[in-house]
């Protein structure tokens, strides 16, 4: 579901328990719902202005811790929409410098959460080039150096790890990859 989906539904769903919640007037429910929409409509727009100034053709040397928050403010809303809970264990073990993240891919949120635990390091993964065609998210993730790969390309396979063991080899981010390639159940 795209990000804008999920901002209206999100919008709807609070504006219905407002109203349902707090035994406020049925008749404010269009009001809340149109207030919801307007900021969600305000924040989306700031989005898209600020990712118009990233060029698609530059390949950055490192991320913008910028728009790296604004990549993990995305993250945060979606999460906080979907009332994720995150709980962590074992975070000390994390080494201090850039490394490499290999993890099943189990939902559409592994990376959100992962960004989000890891929020004060730079982390970029490797990640279907069809993620780079999405407005907004993908000049965001492309400014944050995540590196596209076309599945059906072994060259292209390689030259995103290789771009992935630059930037860890320079100490620059860490970089994360699902090696199933897309969402599996985690057992076969």
């Amino acid at each position: 579901m795209r990000p804008i989906a999920i901002s209206l539904i999100i919008c709807a769903a609070v504006s219905v328990a407002v109203c349902a919640v707090f035994g406020i007037f049925p008749w404010l429910a269009p009001i809340f719902l149109g207030l919801a929409l307007a900021v969600n409509l305000l924040i989306w727009l700031v989005l898209w202005t600020f990712s118009l100034f990233v060029d698609k053709k530059k390949v950055y040397e490192k991320p913008s811790n910028f728009y790296r928050r604004m990549l993990n403010f995305g993250y945060a809303y979606i999460c906080e929409g979907a009332r994720v809970k995150i709980k962590t264990s074992g975070t000390e073990k994390i080494p201090e410098k850039p490394f490499l993240l290999v993890s099943n891919h189990l939902s559409q949120l592994d990376n959100m959460i992962q960004c989000l635990v890891l929020k004060k390091r730079p982390l970029a993964y490797i990640t279907k080039e069809s993620l780079f065609k999405i407005p907004i998210v993908g000049r965001t993730i492309w400014r944050c150096c995540y590196m596209p790969i076309d599945r059906k390309s072994l060259r292209a396979g390689k030259s995103a790890v290789e771009a992935a063991e630059d930037y860890i080899r320079r100490g620059v981010l860490s970089v994360g990859v699902f090696p199933e390639g897309t969402r599996g159940d985690g057992i076969n």
